[in-house]
């Protein structure tokens, strides 16, 4: 009979070992390229090329957590079928948290030493480790305990994360020794371990209870106080999927600004340090401008939340839909326009929330030389029509831009290969991190490639609206001969998707200074950036995924 400490690592190490091959391979690699002579690569490149391993320290961090696990159940993030083994909750909890505190201490410990070190970089070695360590312990303590509100796990968990990197961040700018931060997040480890223990025990025995952010209507049949029934099977399942992720967009929008805003204001009534705002001759506190900076949290919490169904209530352990939706009577091309739905539904949410916020800063004091007075006033006398219709098409732009972030990897979400998905997450950011990373690094040093860069950027531009030209056919064609929509219906929405980009190339247009960008290349970019073709592709994956 093999012990639980060899059995649970062992089912670790089988279900990704792969992934840490993987890890293993590319620090590797960093190691023999961070050892390279100056005169075969330069020490600039060699940093560059260590950025993506950040996305490889997340994956292992997600190992040890459960990655199949969704942050947003109330459920245990806990592997069910673990909860079988002949063995103590403590044995459960206490070798994953052991294994996935000591492996990215130890990993970030390699890394600092052996390559980035003979970069030249600051070698933060021991705290920074200990801060993983930290980390790792509450991320798993925060998975595996039950929760009793949806969505409150994750807003838990970011709030957590940002406590605990910003106290290192403070405490290292302000001189509090390595040491004592280390012993500070070692001293986290045990706490997050108990509260672990205790959730892991309380999933075991199935004693979470489920409750909702907004009180339950009790229906009564015999008073007839019965809620009327769904117009369509779309409407019904539009109200689902609001009901378990609608919510947290706007929810984690009205967090952060709250939290950014509370300080701010304490800030503002310590006393007087005046800045220009960029608009006219007003001066504001400085505060009071650095709390623009929120007009882009919508579209930041976005790109982690999307609009796809909770895992645990959705996905098998192989991915595939389970019954309860894969059986709905309802195509899979309508499943994905409800998705879409949502997610604009979420993303105006977000902004309404923004905008309240946004209504209270203009009624913050501001001062010109001539006048005292709320931001908003002083605006309105120097306001022209011009910077209103730059307003509202940045405001468009940004809300079209969070409603991006959300549908952009549908298709590859609905599609419930592991692969993928995994790929999509990781391997597809490193490789443009990289790929940026040093086509910046190459600009910077030869001036020459930049200007040879500029003059294909034209050609590179139109080449890729070919390829997408050629993706929408592609999935049109595919979509009508698996008679997922109809010819008609095709042609509707391929209209509207045309008239919509032609909308918001004359909104840049009317915005853009005279002579400053063609008008051509206005509309080349606002086809390149309005997804169509992965939107497309989005009921096909659905498709493959119900029947599979």
């Amino acid at each position: 009979m093999l012990s639980p400490a060899f059995g649970l690592g062992w089912i670790l190490w089988r279900q990704h070992r792969s992934g840490i091959a993987l890890v293993a391979l590319y620090l590797g690699v960093l190691t023999i390229v961070s050892h390279l002579p100056p005169t075969l690569y330069s020490r600039n490149a060699a940093s560059i090329l260590t950025a993506p391993f950040g996305f490889g320290l997340i994956y292992l961090m997600g190992i040890f957590v459960n990655s199949d696990s969704d942050m947003m159940s109330t459920r245990s993030g806990y592997a069910y079928p673990l909860f079988t083994l002949p063995v103590r909750t403590l044995s459960l909890v206490l070798w994953p948290m052991l294994y996935g505190t000591v492996t990215v201490a130890t990993v970030w410990i390699v890394f600092a030493e052996l390559v980035l070190a003979p970069t030249g970089a600051v070698g933060f070695v021991w705290w920074p480790a200990t801060l993983l360590a930290a980390l790792m312990a509450c991320l798993q303590a925060l998975s595996w305990m039950p929760f009793p509100l949806p969505n409150l796990r994750g807003i838990s968990a970011f709030f957590v994360l940002a406590a605990l990197t910003g106290f290192g961040a403070l405490g290292w700018n302000h001189g509090i020794p390595p040491t004592g931060l280390a012993i500070v997040y070692l001293a986290l480890i045990p706490v997050a371990a108990l509260v672990a223990v205790r959730g892991v025990a309380t999933a075991r025995a199935g004693e979470n209870r489920e409750r909702g952010w907004l009180p339950e209507q009790k229906a009564s049949r015999a008073t007839g106080d019965v809620s009327a029934p769904f117009a369509s099977v779309a409407r019904a399942q539009l109200w689902l999927e609001w009901k378990r992720n609608g919510l947290l967009l706007p929810l984690l929008t009205l967090l952060l600004c709250v939290l950014f805003a509370l300080p701010l204001m304490l800030a503002l009534r310590g006393g007087h340090v005046d800045t220009p705002l960029g608009i006219g001759e007003i001066q504001v506190h400085i505060t009071v401008r650095l709390w623009l900076i929120t007009a882009l949290f919508p579209l930041l919490c976005a790109l982690t939340t999307g609009c796809c169904p909770h895992k645990a209530e959705t996905f098998r352990p192989d991915l595939s839909l389970q019954p309860f939706l894969a059986i709905r009577p309802l195509s899979s091309f309508d499943f994905v326009l409800v998705k879409l739905r949502l997610a604009l539904l979420s993303t105006l949410s977000a902004w309404a929330v923004w905008l309240l916020f946004f209504a209270g800063w203009l009624l913050l004091p501001a001062h010109t030389a001539a006048s005292h007075g709320a931001i908003g006033h002083l605006l309105l006398h120097i306001m022209t029509l011009r910077a209103a219709m730059v307003f509202v098409v940045l405001l468009v732009l940004l809300v079209s831009a969070t409603w991006k972030s959300q549908v952009s990897g549908l298709w590859v979400e609905l599609t419930g290969l592991r692969w993928l998905i995994n790929s999509y997450a990781i391997a597809l950011p490193m490789f443009l991190t990289t790929l940026i990373g040093w086509s910046i690094n190459r600009w910077t040093g030869d001036l020459a490639f930049g200007a040879a860069i500029l003059r294909a950027l034209p050609a590179l531009a139109f080449c890729a609206l070919a390829i997408k030209a050629v993706a929408i056919i592609g999935a049109l064609y595919t979509l009508h001969t698996w008679r997922l929509a109809s010819p008609s219906r095709l042609l509707g929405i391929s209209v509207a998707w045309l008239l919509i980009a032609a909308g918001l190339g004359a909104l840049l247009h009317a915005v853009a200074p005279a002579g400053l960008v063609p008008t051509h290349y206005i509309f080349l970019g606002v086809l390149l950036s309005l997804p169509f073709a992965r939107l497309l592709m989005a009921p096909i994956a659905l498709h493959y995924n119900r029947h599979r």
